[in-house]
């Protein structure tokens, strides 16, 4: 069990950020909007980071986590922020697939509670900070 949170943790999101790979040839435009949106939700994560501390589970259980972790605060889960990023900008336009990669952003999430990294608040929040960064860049561009 531990093997699995540690790849849903660690791995699994690589596989979310390939995933826009499958639209180049055919919409490169959409790739890069879910790109960038995994950059917005990346930056606006470390920043929310840094001025809003919750301590990560770990550290509160004074159980190691599963995997190396840092002492910044927990809140939100940027790994999260990201994946849900990318599966929101290609859920608006490719729903099926988008279902897909946005139960692979859940896994994800759920993988960095296991290895005690985040909190379901943390993860919460980073769903919610994702499908803010994927709606800034696809308003954004419609607009443009």
């Amino acid at each position: 069990m531990n093997d699995l949170l540690v790849f849903l943790a660690v791995y699994a999101i690589y596989l979310v950020f390939a995933a826009p790979l499958v639209f180049v040839k055919k919409d490169l435009l959409l790739a890069v909007k879910s790109w960038l949106a995994a950059g917005l939700g990346w930056a606006s994560g470390k920043f929310i980071q840094d001025f809003f501390y919750l301590p990560r589970p770990y550290i509160v259980a004074q159980h190691p986590a599963l995997i190396k972790a840092i002492l910044n605060g927990s809140f939100p889960s940027v790994h999260t922020t990201m994946a849900f990023a990318i599966s929101f900008v290609i859920y608006k336009h490719h729903p099926k697939f988008g279902a897909g990669l946005l139960i692979l952003s859940f896994l994800v999430g759920v993988g960095r509670i296991g290895v005690l990294v985040h909190s379901p608040i943390d993860v919460a929040g980073g769903v919610v900070l994702g499908y803010l960064a994927a709606w800034v860049l696809d308003n954004y561009h419609s607009r443009y």
